[in-house]
């Protein structure tokens, strides 16, 4: 069984010509295709549709569509320019909020709340003392905490930068054992 060649392209008049025929003749599909050589009985059919629908004039209209391939068209470059412009934009504004939050929690009170009292800073310098500067800004904030005094580690790092830093190795330690 012939089927043609493969992606032929047919002439209006062609068309024209096999729908005709197979009206007068009363044949199949199949066997219109067959005796006109045409690829499948699908496309008699489909052109004895747009025959049906809008005539011989139907058969000169270009109706062979693409599909997509998956890709999204790209966007009118009137319509890309306004979107850089806005994205531009935001990165501009983004950079400049993070200029800002450093500048922020320096000068707000969520950062010094207790850091900048004399309270805390006593109350640091005591214990650093009492200790014989041995403890570090982790226990002096385990100690502070004890005594009800709501900090962190940074505190000390805001208030204590002025004390000196505990030796690194630890007095007691030293001497006939250690």
């Amino acid at each position: 069984m012939s089927r043609g060649k493969p992606n032929k392209r047919y002439t209006p008049e062609f068309k024209k010509l096999v729908v005709e025929t197979m009206m007068e003749e009363r044949l199949s599909y199949c066997e219109t295709a067959r005796r006109f050589e045409v690829r499948s009985a699908t496309q008699v059919r489909n052109w004895e549709r747009i025959y049906l629908e809008k005539g011989t004039e139907g058969f000169a209209i270009e109706r062979r569509e693409r599909g997509s391939s998956g890709r999204p068209r790209k966007l009118p470059k009137e319509g890309g320019e306004d979107l850089l412009a806005e994205v531009l934009r935001l990165r501009a504004e983004n950079e400049y909020l993070k200029t800002c939050k450093p500048w922020f929690w320096k000068t707000s009170d969520a950062s010094t709340k207790n850091a900048g009292s004399s309270e805390t800073k006593e109350e640091i310098t005591t214990i650093f003392h009492e200790n014989k500067g041995r403890y570090g800004y982790r226990r002096i904030t385990t100690v502070l905490r004890s005594r009800e005094f709501l900090v962190n580690h940074k505190t000390y790092e805001d208030v204590g930068a002025d004390l000196p830093r505990p030796n690194e190795e630890i007095p007691f330690l030293q001497g006939k054992y250690g």
